[in-house]
């Protein structure tokens, strides 16, 4: 099992991220949100979307760097028409 952390800023708050695989290289994860945890299976499809289930809601989702710098962690998340800018520390 592996386990990451990250830091997002968005809106000038900080928020925990954790992201936990189940051993397998099948999509499977269990993510924590501020201490809050989410089941998550996510498949890359062709066209470079994710296609994700989130507590059994399904979701598409585009991400895209913000920046061709490697070090740069802005990122613009479009879920459901709607885009969302943060920072991944």
């Amino acid at each position: 099992m592996t386990k990451m952390r990250f830091i997002a800023t968005l809106d000038d708050k900080e928020h925990d991220i954790v992201v936990e695989d189940h051993g397998a290289d099948d999509g499977y994860y269990t993510m924590t949100l501020d201490g809050q945890p989410y089941e998550v299976d996510a498949q890359l499809m062709k066209s470079q979307i994710v296609s994700m289930l989130i507590d059994h809601k399904s979701y598409d989702v585009d991400v895209e760097r913000v920046s061709k710098e490697p070090l740069d962690g802005r990122l613009a998340v479009r879920v459901r028409g709607r885009v969302i800018r943060f920072e991944m520390l």
